[in-house]
């Protein structure tokens, strides 16, 4: 990888004074990251401890969410995963390039596999299970998992019963409990749209290293009990999402719709999660993108922070 590569730029990503570094000939963020990054910031800076928070960006590609997490929270750690390592090397360079790099960090994983669920060896300690956003318990269901046992998670059905036949997806559990975990994941299914010439382009849009069900099962190994799982994904497959969520003990709490005009139809619907949480979903007030001017909505460039 060469960074004098015409195709390979450093790019302002709107945020305070941070850049990143893309290959726009293979893949380049778009507004849905921005979008899940800010609606999963929101809730975040709600909690009393968020500065001792750490949240995991599942499927992170060019890296962009940690860095938005980076300057919307005070997270004490934002750990990006992704399968691709060609984009793990550069998202490391944007950490370095933008002082994060103690605080930013960037691992090759691949959520169908248990042997990434341990990274404490990338935080360079030895126990991060140091949690301390605890004004979540109140959203848990206790009978969803009464047991305080975080090896619950090999087909379990969230309490705590050995069935390993029903569930065998789920993972071992995980060696970190993390309080946030985000995933923008492929929208389309493996099967459901022409294959992309670009491999790279198309593993980000179709389910063919990691599924729906794969991202949901592994946010909930990595999760504490009562930790938040934020994702974005397209509302016709809403029942996929809502199914997956709830087999991997994650509860849907909160749903925002976005639009591209007022009068458009969804185009992307942003979901909170909380595992092991209670039946209690809320639906927000939609999000529009674009005025019928075609400018940005006041709420969306109050996202890229250029109202003030």
């Amino acid at each position: 990888m060469n960074d004098n590569d015409a195709r390979i730029c450093w790019d302002k990503i709107g945020f305070g004074d941070y850049s990143i570094l893309q290959d726009r000939e293979q893949f380049s963020y778009g507004i849905d990251a921005v979008l899940l990054a800010d609606f999963a910031a929101n809730f975040i800076n709600q909690k009393k401890n968020s500065a001792e928070g750490i949240a995991v960006d599942l499927g992170t590609g060019t890296g962009v969410i940690p860095l938005i997490l980076a300057h919307k929270t005070r997270l004490d750690a934002i750990i990006g995963l992704d399968i691709e390592e060609y984009f793990v090397k550069l998202a490391k360079k944007s950490a370095v390039k933008n002082g994060l790099d103690k605080r930013v960090f960037y691992e090759v994983c691949d959520v169908r596999e248990h042997d990434c669920l341990d990274f404490s060896n990338v935080l360079g300690i030895q126990n991060i299970n140091k949690s301390g956003n605890s004004d979540t318990n109140s959203d848990i269901d206790s009978n969803c998992n009464g047991n305080d046992n975080t090896n619950i998670h090999i087909g379990s059905n969230c309490n705590g019963n050995d069935n390993t036949n029903s569930n065998s997806e789920i993972r071992d559990s995980s060696r970190l409990e993390c309080d946030f975990v985000l995933c923008n994941p492929p929208y389309f299914k493996s099967n459901a749209s022409i294959p992309s010439r670009n491999s790279i382009k198309d593993v980000a849009r179709r389910e063919i290293k990691g599924s729906l069900r794969d991202f949901c099962f592994f946010a909930s190994n990595i999760l504490k009990r009562g930790g938040e799982f934020y994702l974005i994904h397209k509302p016709e497959r809403l029942i996929d999402v809502f199914a997956s969520l709830r087999d991997a003990c994650l509860e849907p709490r909160d749903i925002r719709m976005v639009s591209s005009t007022v009068s458009g139809e969804p185009k992307f619907v942003l979901v909170r999660s909380i595992k092991n949480g209670g039946e209690n979903l809320r639906f927000m007030k939609p999000l529009t993108i674009y005025e019928n001017d075609g400018h940005y909505t006041k709420e969306i460039l109050k996202i890229y922070e250029r109202v003030y």
